[in-house]
């Protein structure tokens, strides 16, 4: 597979501080409450991923999702998941993405650890460290290395027969308004996108 080569020292260090990388917070909760921090909160629902080989990543799909993205180090069950994002509500006409969720089961997560490719520097880590992953286009997406590479492929015939076009103004931002109809008011405008 695609995944980082973790060096010996590298998985010894993990073992060291893997308990402080749990999450405080039962994210699971979160999607049944009706508010957080004094904001209302909405659940959206996002349909359906597809993980062909189990071996997934997040990334900004505009700007961070190429071909030399690896995987996380843990694996996922294969199959076809729903994907729920949970939305808040900052002010009228106001909503942001607060955070989103494969549901690989019905049962209730106890312990949430920080996903991880391997490649991190874990001698800074401090017990408030968190890693994420990088967003310049504000999208994220949870896909299967296999997904990655198609999409990849996808990109670069696009743009060869696109030139001089823009991916996210001249195709992506037509699908989402059609596809996200209903979520509509969910959607910033064009300008604040960027």
């Amino acid at each position: 597979m695609e995944r980082i080569q973790v060096s010996k020292e590298w998985m010894q260090k993990y073992e060291e501080i893997k308990s402080l990388m749990t999450s405080p917070v039962n994210y699971a909760q979160c999607f049944g409450m009706k508010e957080i921090q004094g904001k209302e909160i909405f659940v959206l629902d996002m349909g359906e991923v597809t993980f062909p080989s189990g071996e997934i990543l997040v990334r900004d799909p505009l700007v961070w999702l190429n071909r030399n993205e690896k995987p996380y180090l843990q694996s996922v069950p294969i199959g076809k998941f729903k994907v729920n994002t949970l939305v808040a509500k900052i002010e009228e006409d106001h909503y942001r993405y607060v955070l989103s969720r494969v549901k690989f089961t019905e049962e209730i997560p106890v312990i949430y650890y920080e996903a991880l490719k391997g490649d991190e520097n874990l001698d800074s880590f401090e017990e408030d460290s968190i890693f994420g992953f990088p967003v310049d286009a504000g999208l994220a997406t949870i896909v299967d290395v296999e997904t990655k590479n198609a999409y990849c492929d996808f990109v670069d015939n696009w743009y060869k027969k696109n030139s001089g076009k823009n991916i996210y103004d001249d195709f992506f931002l037509q699908l989402f308004l059609k596809k996200m109809q209903w979520k509509i008011h969910f959607i910033r405008e064009r300008e604040e996108i960027g």
